[in-house]
C-alpha cells in the first residue's frame, strides 16, 4: 500500500448528521460570512462570542457545535 493510501485509509468517516454550523453559514448573506470567516480563524475570539453573536443575530448554534467545527471534526470536515 502507498504512503497516499495509507493516509486516505486513516480519515475518520464522520458521517452523522449535518454540522449545525454549516448550515448556518449556507444560509448567511454574503456579508454575514465574510464576518464569520475571520471571527472563527481569531483565536481571540472565544467560541462563547461567536455564539453569542450567532443568537444574538437569530441562529440557533451551541459552544460544542462551534469548537467541533473550528476544530474540523464536524460531519462536513469529510466533504470536497
Amino acid at each position: 500500500m502507498s504512503l497516499k493510501d495509507s493516509l486516505a485509509a486513516q480519515i475518520p468517516n464522520r458521517g452523522g448528521p449535518v454540522c449545525n454550523l454549516c448550515e448556518i453559514v449556507n444560509e448567511l448573506t454574503k456579508d454575514d460570512k465574510q464576518a464569520l470567516d475571520p471571527a472563527m480563524s481569531d483565536r481571540r475570539m472565544t467560541a462563547t462570542m461567536i455564539v453569542k453573536a450567532l443568537t444574538d443575530s437569530g441562529y440557533d448554534v451551541g459552544v460544542a457545535s462551534v469548537r467541533r467545527h473550528r476544530r474540523g471534526e464536524c460531519s462536513a470536515a469529510n466533504v470536497g
